[in-house]
């Protein structure tokens, strides 16, 4: 009991801050005053008076408890004196304002009526605080079961309760802290966050953190994984630093100039308006163009360049668009806002490249399609009769196309519905027998070409002929762009037989000398060089 100095000052809080358990300020008070008789017999004559507690305040009216209630603070305050009746020395003891306690006086320390009324704690390094204030520290802390003021702990998740702060170390990735003693399994330093990191949180992994594959744990939401050799690095940086590049929506250890055939996921750039569409597929052969990043390309712009096996392996590739709207600008604002694009559509072509086009509408099926087209099949077969005995796209007698066959002049691509368009249905056909795409110009003509046929779906080969021998047409002025006035008087011709090679459309073949006089004088005999190209 030594510890309970009696040559200290003890201060009691306010009444309503030892109103507990049901004891009123006095009771604990007297509880208090018993526990002193009890223990402190070394007093002088080792009495207590329980009954003789005077008031030393300026309120004489007052009782002690409504003293006691009313202060900020007060004290007990020891006093001997002489038993007038028994004439023993007794210890008397006075509740005072605690400021009126005479310095040095004797009286019962805070700690010693805090801790017996409750209220008050002893804790783990010696101090004594209000309880309120304070936490019991858990097994993991070095001080387990002692307490400790909460503002000298944190809270311990893995521990599930309060540790020191002295002796925690936080982890970054889980916002928690562990004891230094008793670090989990779990968690491990990372030397690329400089902190702890617990691997069961998400963005934490173990991989690749710096150049020449240092590995290590990490923290980080730029993490990224390349399943060609089943690491994780901690960003795209660090991946590029050793060799892993992004490429059509994945990462990957290939060098390859161009994707995979068919790897990357076809694009639609539809909307709920949208009734005709349209998309290229560009074969090019250009050790130069080659060389420009595809899977960055995707990334911008959605137009995939892939190997093609029919292209030279070193410097051939196919660009394939989205499917755009055939009446909106979006095909010319991909090209007019990426550069690498334009480079590719302009580059260099062989006699091994096509332009191949498909044609779709919500409005027809694909069958549909084929016949609403069908007037305009044989101009097609006379624009581009230099392909007409390749073996990828065929030309063949109309009936055949419904059949399907892949390689084709004109190839059926069947129905689908498009989220993008509102999940409408659109039929799909393929046009084969475009020759190499020149450049965007030409590219662009040939958006423009469709949106003709598209305005005259279902007009015969007779109506088609019409237009053909018309100078007022925009059928004829669109193929003026191209080809001079004898070229566009042998288109017809051969328009004129092929329609009935593979139509089976018999037209009366006009007067071509008489024709091509006519058109000439009405168009100022034009001399189109073809640099355009259809």
């Amino acid at each position: 009991m030594d510890k309970y100095s009696l040559n200290k000052k003890w201060f009691i809080p306010r009444g309503e801050d030892f109103e507990q358990e049901g004891f009123s300020t006095f009771q604990i008070l007297k509880q208090v005053l018993i526990h002193i008789k009890d223990h402190f017999q070394q007093l002088p004559g080792g009495k207590i008076d329980l009954n003789t507690i005077t008031m030393k305040v300026n309120h004489p009216d007052w009782t002690w408890l409504d003293i006691v209630n009313d202060l900020d603070d007060v004290a007990i305050f020891f006093d001997e004196r002489v038993d007038e009746d028994s004439g023993n020395t007794i210890m008397f003891f006075d509740v005072k304002d605690f400021k009126a306690v005479p310095a040095l006086s004797s009286s019962v320390t805070t700690e010693y009526i805090g801790l017996n009324a409750g209220f008050l704690v002893e804790t783990y390094d010696g101090d004594v605080e209000r309880k309120e204030h304070c936490v019991e520290l858990c097994e993991y802390s070095n001080d387990e079961g002692e307490w400790a003021h909460r503002d000298k702990t944190r809270y311990s998740m893995y521990g599930d309760g309060y540790i020191l702060r002295d002796e925690s170390h936080y982890v970054e990735s889980s916002g928690e802290y562990f004891q230094e003693d008793n670090q989990p399994d779990d968690v491990h330093w990372s030397d690329w966050n400089d902190a702890f990191v617990d691997s069961n949180d998400d963005c934490v992994d173990h991989g690749v953190t710096g150049c020449g594959g240092s590995m290590g744990w990490f923290y980080s939401d730029e993490r990224v994984y390349c399943e060609d050799n089943d690491t994780t690095y901690v960003n795209g940086e660090v991946a590029n630093d050793n060799g892993v590049y992004y490429r059509g929506g994945y990462w990957t250890t290939s060098t390859d100039k161009n994707a995979e055939y068919q790897s990357q996921k076809r694009v639609f750039k539809f909307n709920s308006n949208t009734v005709f569409g349209i998309g290229f597929e560009i074969e090019k052969e250009d050790e130069d163009a080659v060389e420009i990043e595809w899977s960055d390309l995707y990334d911008k712009t959605s137009w995939a360049k892939e190997s093609d096996s029919s292209l030279c392996d070193d410097w051939g590739y196919e660009l394939v668009s989205p499917a755009f709207d055939l009446f909106d600008d979006k095909l010319d604002k991909d090209i007019k806002e990426n550069k690498n694009l334009e480079t590719l559509i302009d580059a260099e072509f062989s006699t091994s490249c096509g332009g191949h086009l498909t044609f779709s509408s919500s409005e027809y099926t694909a069958n549909e399609l084929i016949e609403g087209v069908a007037g305009f099949i044989p101009l097609m077969y006379a624009m581009y009769n230099g392909r007409l005995h390749n073996s990828y796209c065929e030309p063949k007698q109309k009936w055949v196309y419904h059949r399907g066959s892949g390689r084709d002049a004109v190839n059926i691509r069947g129905n689908r519905s498009i989220s993008e368009a509102d999940d409408k249905v659109f039929g799909a056909v393929e046009f084969r027998l475009f020759s190499a795409v020149r450049s965007v110009k030409n590219l662009l003509w040939r958006r423009d070409f469709m949106k003709i046929v598209a305005n005259n779906i279902n007009k015969s080969e007779k109506e088609v002929l019409r237009m053909l021998c018309n100078p007022n047409s925009l059928l004829f002025k669109h193929l003026l762009k191209v080809y001079d006035t004898d070229k566009i008087v042998n288109k017809i011709e051969l328009f004129v037989r092929f329609s009935k090679e593979y139509n089976f459309r018999k037209l009366q073949m006009p007067d071509l000398n008489t024709l091509r006089d006519k058109l000439k004088q009405n168009n100022n005999n034009n001399d189109s060089t073809n640099e355009l190209g259809a």
